[in-house]
């Protein structure tokens, strides 16, 4: 049994150091390749911040939160970190601290605001290498293959790639395809309807993302999931599971660097059989694709864009299927189901919803994106579930190379290089400092605030992440959430039979939710 635990532990130091030498090969390669990335930046990303010895000297270190390394290391698998990450601010009145973890890891936290464009924007650090935890696997491969939303910024082809994709995005290509989305929304009312009339509660999460799925299949990859469907569901239902899995292990992972090559336990296993599945179906996407005659292809579908852009490999266009396809449906369902939630427990807030909703006119049974531009109390109400529950509300993570100043409420800190930073979004979406009241859910806050309040709100709630790698498919959210929203509060109110569980897995969920449909009269 000794010989056996020594042998498996030689062969899990073995693979994470090959991974860290394929990883410093490929980060070599990029930095050679991002050269000409670096001269249209007119800088490196990281040189900005990057300090003179004497210089630093003079900063003041980040205060460590005051909790033991296996308590911290408990805490970031908890699923409450963004609630805790509010909670060691207030307690430390420091909107930059850092958590001790196993294995001399440090996780940094940045919750304020005005240090997001040091961090992340143009000039800002590069993402961390373990997003790619995301990536797929090709077929006997033993390395991953790159997505968009795990390439770094300066080399590895991200700038070509997101130039390439962009124009599926666009607000003009988008809105053509109302008909799809009205399509789409129609199977999920008649499922609601069905609810209603046999005075079912549904699981608002799981159900949000059945829509969300069939929607994002549809309109980016003319791909039919049939997630309603009892006869037709089975790839999709997988596929939900298989997505809840993999976003379980990877937050695992991110404290636990050892959890990837642990082969032995089950879980681990089943995550490598979600990332084969995925691959799989996102094979079968192209493929209907590619058997599609040409001048039967749809060119404004985001994989036509996809099957015409720079790759350098076919694979690295699956990855990004893959990207897109998980990407576009998670965070939009439990956004619905988030706001769901949060306008059937405000009565007051529904009713003025409502009774906007029930006096605009609209040509068809369903609104269109430009006829929902005309409600303001309205969009105030989506702006606002979006805040107080960001579905990303861990934000981003981002490596620091070499050692970089933060200036945070007017104090220098030091951060060393080699480790990650966190920047979460829901902290300072709730910050009272910012928005007085901000763990209340009040709508009213859009439409009554300053014209200085309200240049304040609106560069300080950036739940799509801060440019240049905000989120690619933020319009189509929009569209997507608005649309469902307005046809959902138009026909239906909504019973909350069990309220949420909040929990964080890489995106914010409310977990066990549970709703009763009433259709209005």
């Amino acid at each position: 049994m000794l010989r056996l635990v020594a042998g498996i532990s030689a062969g899990v130091v073995c693979l994470i150091g090959l991974e860290e030498l394929i990883r410093r090969k490929r980060k070599k390669a990029a930095n050679a390749s991002s050269t000409k990335d670096a001269k249209q930046q007119g800088a490196t990303r990281q040189d900005t911040r990057q300090i003179t010895p004497e210089e630093k000297l003079t900063l003041r270190q980040v205060p460590r939160v005051p909790v033991s390394i296996m308590e911290a290391f408990q805490a970031m698998r908890s699923g409450q970190e963004a609630h805790l990450f509010e909670q060691w601010r207030d307690e430390m009145d420091s909107d930059l601290f850092y958590l001790q973890l196993p294995l001399c890891q440090r996780a940094y936290v940045c919750t304020d605001p005005s240090c997001w464009d040091a961090l992340v924007g143009p000039a800002g650090l590069d993402k961390s290498h373990r997003y790619h935890l995301f990536d797929l696997f090709g077929e006997g491969a033993l390395t991953r293959t790159r997505q968009m939303i795990t390439r770094k910024t300066s080399g590895e082809h991200w700038h070509a790639i997101r130039k390439a994709l962009s124009p599926a995005f666009a607000n003009r290509t988008l809105l053509t395809k109302t008909p799809i989305y009205h399509r789409v929304l129609g199977s999920f009312v008649k499922a609601l309807d069905d609810a209603a009339d046999k005075h079912l509660a549904v699981d608002m999460p799981k159900w949000g993302l059945r829509y969300t799925i069939d929607m994002i299949g549809e309109v980016a990859f003319n791909y039919s999931f049939h997630a309603f469907d009892a006869e037709r569901n089975g790839e999709a239902l997988a596929l939900l599971r298989a997505i809840d899995f993999i976003f379980q292990e990877v937050w695992s992972t991110l404290v636990n660097p050892f959890r990837p090559y642990m082969i032995w336990c089950s879980q681990v296993r089943e995550y490598y059989r979600c990332i084969r599945l995925f691959r799989d179906v996102c094979r079968k996407i192209y493929q209907q694709f590619l058997d599609t005659p040409p001048d039967k292809r749809d060119a404004t579908s985001v994989i036509y864009y996809i099957h015409n852009a720079p790759y350098p490999t076919e694979f690295e266009k699956l990855c990004d299927i893959y990207n897109l396809l998980w990407a576009g449906h998670d965070t939009t369902g439990y956004t619905i189901a988030w706001g769901v939630y949060h306008l059937s427990s405000n009565p007051r807030a529904l009713k003025k919803l409502q009774q906007e909703l029930d006096a605009a006119t609209f040509e068809n049974e369903f609104p269109t994106y430009e006829e929902l531009g005309q409600l303001p109390y309205f969009n105030a109400c989506v702006k606002e579930f979006m805040r107080i529950t960001p579905v990303v509300g861990n934000g981003g993570l981002r490596q620091t190379e070499g050692g970089i100043k933060v200036t945070s409420r007017g104090v220098d800190y030091w951060i060393p290089g080699g480790y990650e930073i966190f920047f979460p979004l829901l902290p300072p979406f709730r910050d009272d400092r910012i928005w007085g009241d901000g763990k209340v859910f009040r709508p009213e806050r859009w439409l009554e605030a300053s014209e200085e309040q309200l240049k304040l709100y609106n560069k300080v709630f950036q739940p799509f992440s801060v440019a240049p790698r905000s989120c690619i498919a933020q319009h189509l959210a929009s569209i997507e959430v608005r649309m469902t929203m307005a046809a959902l509060f138009k026909r239906f109110e909504f019973e909350v039979t069990t309220e949420p569980d909040p929990y964080y897995a890489i995106t914010y969920k409310p977990r066990g939710l549970m709703v009763k449909p009433i259709r209005r009269t």
